[in-house]
């Protein structure tokens, strides 16, 4: 029976061969990885153990395959072969690769030549480059010429598949300068490089077949390749039709089999670096009805939300098509996730279970890291190429710190770094400057996973933003801003963003609000602290039960959720020019001038801030009143203003300020650095009379926060008044 290239091997010829004497450790092996029998488990050294071959007929070109455990190191094992009554002659080493872990197996080989019929000895020795585990010794003919890989799969000691015939040519296509990325009207050429990886001379053709990004067939053409053995060869391929701006497939195939898949962008010449401005507000798509993502997305459209948050990370990317197509045409920004985890990705031995005892440069490591760059690359390609940009935002994974089967790598920020890298590569590779790559967001900014992300492996080089999800108390200021503390520490700016942020109504059973209004509390804290702290964007969690009804916030089982829908229509997606900086008008504190509040704790507000007080007025009737001495902590109301600012063009904030001279008062302007987000500018006021406080910046964000604080006393008559707020042209 002959097995086509490429395919499942038949039913191997060779003999699985048993441990018979010597001074290596020898076991009956009984797990399901193993080949059965007494097979070699481990080998010192000074150990040699002995098997036995008997031939009924002689093999042509014999090879010997040994399969490793070894978990760390590299070496290798001396092999030796003695015929009948005959002397023993020296085969050579079976490298000993480092596999990572003992669950994790790798097999080697080495070509012994003629082997006629008989028995034969075979010794198995250390050699002082290192030893290992060895589990199973098989010895095959070489039918396939070198292109055989042996069977993966094991069970009670048998093999359950035959192993893999691979072709005999290996194929890459190679563009111009390295670079797929090709203006239109220029010449597309590639060349295909081939080697012949057999032990005997190959003579066949090469077949290539151009696609575009919806799969359709455009163009396909063959070469022939003619290679000796180890030999490569170059074929120059020139297309004879020009290619309207978008992303295409190339397919190498030999036979009906593709061995190689290359992509290529045309794109009409522009400015580099042309990546548009972020959206800020955005959403969790949630969870899909019968009527799939229409329904999401109209809610999307009509409470003004204009990003969201999606993903997918399978290697065929136009499963992906219709939503995103239905996205765009929704009017959103897409915020795509491309997790590390499942589609083949992540390759054998990189559970969880074992991922802690992976060296993070060893062969598991790195053949992870090949295969996630790789996906990248093509999903980027197909969604982001020059010239036909459907998607700029890519999310690496998801909350690495969390020990989530699918998404964690827990105890490994090096591992979510290194990933993060692989991300990084494939955006430069296929469309640089323009693509956004964001690090994977930790379950939370206070996590020191994430410091160990940003100050010891130092993940800002290999990402536009560094991603967190802040949830529920982790808006308070030490928490949400500890992201730009690790930044400071490593001595870098760089931005920052959240890519989940939400509250559960089932939360709120220590306040007394109901908890839709106790949620849109939170929402209110969503916006004004993220802004404050600079984040780049904020993504809502989720549009409905897409964990559970509690975590909703738009819909829930079907029906629109109160106050959460208006309130982000009305307030959360509009943009906000400066308002009531007088206090002549009654102040909506989740809308205008937003406290720093606890929103577990009901009705506190009414007796901290009086928002039209007229004991003590500057100018018109009335001023704001913070009562200093009726609350333990200090105080703070913040408004966000990001109608009228542009980043770059300076801009003032003027107030006045008076105290009763117990603790003092303060004007600050805070959230307007994008490379560090902790910045601020205020002055403090402690004087009895009116004082005037004028403060500039000149943002590089598109928006600003106003914050005014009052210090804490403990006598209940110290008091701070503001009035006559007002936001200028900067001087």
């Amino acid at each position: 029976m002959v097995a086509a290239l490429g395919s499942e091997a038949p039913t191997p010829t060779g003999v699985w061969l048993e441990c018979e004497q010597g001074t290596g450790h020898t076991r009956s092996q009984n797990f399901d990885q193993a080949s059965g029998g007494k097979i070699v488990g481990w080998i010192g050294r000074e150990d040699t153990t002995y098997l036995s071959l008997e031939l009924a007929a002689g093999y042509a070109q014999a090879r010997a395959y040994l399969r490793y455990n070894m978990e760390r190191g590299e070496g290798a094992a001396r092999l030796a072969i003695r015929p009948p009554e005959g002397e023993w002659r020296e085969l050579g080493l079976l490298a000993q690769p480092a596999t990572g872990s003992w669950s994790r197996f790798a097999w080697t080989d080495l070509a012994i030549g003629a082997l006629p019929a008989g028995t034969w000895e075979l010794a198995l020795s250390g050699a002082a480059a290192g030893t290992g585990g060895h589990d199973a010794l098989l010895l095959i003919d070489d039918q396939w010429h070198g292109c055989y890989e042996p069977p993966q799969l094991f069970k009670a000691g048998i093999a359950v598949d035959h192993g893999r015939v691979r072709p005999p040519l290996m194929l890459d296509a190679v563009f111009a300068e390295g670079n797929p990325v090709i203006s239109r009207g220029q010449q597309v050429t590639w060349t295909i490089q081939a080697r012949n990886r057999s032990s005997r001379h190959c003579a066949d053709s090469v077949l290539w077949r151009l696609y575009d990004a919806k799969g359709e067939a455009l163009a396909e053409g063959a070469v022939a390749a003619d290679l000796a053995s180890a030999a490569e060869g170059a074929y120059p391929v020139v297309l004879d039709r020009s290619l309207i701006p978008g992303c295409y497939r190339l397919d190498l195939l030999v036979g009906d089999m593709v061995e190689r898949q290359r992509w290529l962008s045309i794109t009409d010449q522009r400015a580099p670096g042309a990546k548009p401005n972020p959206v800020w507000l955005g959403m969790n798509m949630g969870r899909f009805t019968a009527e799939g993502p229409a329904p999401v997305i109209a809610d999307l459209q009509a409470v003004g939300i204009r990003s969201a948050r999606s993903g997918g990370n399978a290697a065929d990317p136009r499963g992906y098509d219709p939503l995103v197509d239905q996205m765009l045409r929704g009017g959103l920004r897409i915020h795509w996730g491309l997790n590390y985890r499942g589609h083949d990705i992540d390759p054998a031995g990189s559970s969880l279970r074992e991922l802690s005892t992976l060296a993070i440069d060893g062969p598991i490591m790195d053949e992870w890291f090949r295969r996630y760059r790789e996906r990248c690359e093509v999903i980027m390609r197909h969604f982001s190429s020059p010239g036909a940009e459907r998607i700029y935002h890519y999310i690496v994974g998801n909350e690495p710190d969390l020990k989530d089967a699918f998404t964690g790598l827990p105890g490994r920020p090096d591992v979510a770094v290194r990933l993060t890298q692989a991300a990084w590569e494939a955006a430069q590779a296929v469309n640089p400057g323009v693509i956004v790559v964001e690090s994977p967001p930790t379950g939370s900014p206070d996590t020191p996973y994430l410091r160990e992300m940003i100050v010891t492996h130092q993940v800002y080089r290999y990402c536009d933003v560094i991603g967190t999800h802040v949830y529920g108390g982790q808006t308070i200021d030490p928490r949400v801003g500890l992201p730009w503390q690790h930044l400071a520490e490593a001595g870098v700016r760089h931005p920052v963003a959240c890519s989940e942020s939400g509250v559960t109504q089932g939360w709120a059973h220590k306040a007394k609000t109901p908890g839709r209004e106790w949620q849109t509390d939170y929402m209110a804290l969503h916006l004004v602290k993220l802004k404050r702290m600079g984040y780049q964007w904020g993504i809502l969690f989720t549009h409905d039960e897409d964990h559970h009804v509690d975590w909703a916030q738009l819909r829930a089982k079907g029906e629109i959720i109160q106050p959460n829908w208006n309130y982000v229509r009305d307030v959360l997606s509009q943009p906000r020019e400066f308002r009531n900086g007088s206090f002549e008008t009654g102040n909506d504190p989740r809308a205008v001038w937003v406290p720093d509040r606890n929103i577990d704790v009901q009705g506190w507000m009414e007796t901290q801030f009086t928002w039209q007080a007229s004991d003590q007025v500057y100018a018109g009737e009335h001023a704001l009143r913070v009562n200093q001495g009726t609350w333990e902590w200090p105080l703070a109301v913040f408004q966000v203003v990001d109608e009228g600012i542009t980043p770059g063009v300076p801009v003032t904030v003027q107030a006045m300020i008076r105290t009763t001279g117990h603790a003092p008062a303060s004007l600050a302007i805070c959230g307007y650095d994008r490379g560090d987000g902790d910045a601020q500018v205020s002055e403090v006021v402690s004087a009895r009379e009116w004082q005037a406080v004028r403060l500039t910046v000149t943002p590089t964000n598109p928006w600003i926060v106003i914050r005014l604080g009052a210090g804490h006393h403990e006598d209940p008559a110290a008091k701070a008044w503001f009035d006559a707020v007002e936001v200028l042209p900067g001087e």
